[in-house]
């Protein structure tokens, strides 16, 4: 995912989170940042098991995010001035 700085002129577009809710890794399993994302901002377990065994040994717990309820947008640093709804 590559985003970039939007200037302050420019309002929050309502189609930008829409589109942004529409990313999950049941729907790019091959988009391994996208499940790194998942498992360091929502502890979600990974296809991988080296991966869950180290981020269980650091937080203590995962768990399965098969329902799709986490979203980019749901992170609060993610809806700020710095990604632009222009992709």
């Amino acid at each position: 995912l590559l985003f970039a700085q939007k200037g302050i002129r420019d309002q929050f577009d309502p189609r930008f989170k829409e589109f942004s809710d529409s990313f999950h890794p049941s729907k790019y399993p091959e988009d391994n940042l996208l499940e790194d994302i998942w498992l360091w901002k929502f502890s979600c377990l990974s296809k991988h098991k080296s991966k869950n065994e180290y981020h269980e040994f650091i937080f203590h717990f995962l768990h399965n995010c098969s329902s799709e309820k986490e979203k980019l947008t749901d992170l609060p640093s993610y809806l700020n001035l710095y990604h632009s709804p222009s992709l």
